[in-house]
């Protein structure tokens, strides 16, 4: 059986909207980043080891080039070189170019100051993971009186104050608490401390990672403050994900011996690949290719052959495709794991009452 995916809206040009299913991704202004050649590096499997081979890709973007998959969602933006550059494809809908990497590593899209991503290195020297930081928020100053708390340090003072996001009518303040710079955060009751960052003029709540940028005037006052969120991606690609670029560049014969192979030597996140298999299979038949949802939703009976739901969705296909005798199979074997799959029932008493006598 299949599940709802949610899409959500992204800015993806000036007063326009495009839908993405990207989690969290709003983007400020769409792209024209549209190279005709596009240089990809081969993947790293989410939850497996590195098979990246790499041609023609200068040294300095070998680790970072590559896919990263939102380990909540499944979704999977991936990183590509193309015309000196590097810029990250939201999922096939647009490519966002990116700036070289300012004093922290923070490379903006060169199309929306607004989201920038980062690839920290680790110990020894390798990207495994890629951070995405947003935008979401701007928070005007009131400039209405406040009490400023007495023990406030003097380079604090101007921060002081409640700011409101005017588009949810929601108002935080920043105040002076135990020492320390704090917000008072709508529906939360205790303030939360805020800890300075190595960025001039931006704090972090330790507690939910959402980050706060001051915004100064040359008079050292506060116009206001952006609300900035971070995902984090870990390097590698989902089961689907590679499937489907394997179908579109190779065909369904190299797609399906390349996931068996992967299979056959546990390269795969065996707690994802059943559903990331059956969402891919559900995008194929609602695109009517029911040939590549059949290949699919066989791939994932034959990797987990005690998955009641994996035969119920390949029995779905199966009458899509009206191999009537192989669906009531399918649907029966469903059934037989889980007895109280009543989608599977339905169908069966369906499709047995419709065969001839």
């Amino acid at each position: 059986m299949g599940e709802k995916i949610g899409w959500v809206a992204i800015d993806a040009t000036i007063q326009e909207y495009d839908y993405v299913d990207a989690g969290h991704i709003k983007l400020g202004i769409g792209a024209t980043f549209q190279p005709e050649n596009m240089e990809i590096l081969d993947y790293r499997i989410a939850g497996g080891d590195t098979t990246a081979e790499i041609s023609g890709i200068p040294p300095e973007y070998e680790n970072i080039i590559g896919p990263y998959t939102n380990v909540d969602n499944r979704n999977v933006l991936e990183v590509q070189y193309a015309d000196g550059g590097i810029g990250v494809d939201i999922m096939g809908r647009i490519v966002l170019a990116l700036n070289d990497p300012d004093e922290m590593g923070r490379r903006y899209a060169k199309l929306s100051a607004d989201v920038y991503f980062s690839f920290p290195e680790d110990s020894n020297g390798l990207v495994n993971e890629m951070i995405i930081g947003e935008r979401v928020y701007a928070m005007k100053n009131l400039n209405e009186e406040f009490v400023i708390d007495e023990e406030t340090p003097d380079e604090f003072k101007a921060f002081m104050g409640p700011y409101v996001i005017m588009q949810i009518q929601k108002t935080f303040t920043v105040i002076w608490d135990q020492g320390r710079l704090a917000m008072l955060i709508p529906d939360i009751e205790e303030p939360r401390p805020l800890e300075k960052t190595d960025v001039e003029g931006r704090w972090i709540d330790p507690v939910d990672k959402k980050e706060y940028k001051l915004k100064k005037n040359d008079d050292g006052s506060v116009s206001g403050m952006d609300i900035y969120v971070t995902n984090v991606f870990p390097k590698g690609a989902t089961a689907a994900w590679i499937i489907d670029k394997a179908i579109e560049s190779e065909g369904l014969e190299a797609a399906e011996k390349k996931f068996r192979e992967l299979w056959d030597n546990r390269a795969l996140d065996l707690e994802y690949t059943e559903g990331d298999l059956n969402n891919l299979g559900y995008k194929y038949l609602g695109e009517e290719k029911i040939e590549e949802a059949l290949m699919v939703f066989k791939l994932n009976v034959d990797a987990f052959p005690q998955s009641w739901n994996a035969y119920d969705s390949y029995a779905e296909a199966l009458v899509k495709n009206g191999d009537t005798d192989e669906a009531i199979l399918n649907y029966q074997k469903s059934i037989e794991l889980n007895p109280d799959n009543e989608h599977a029932k339905e169908m069966l008493e369906e499709l047995l009452s419709e065969k001839p006598e």
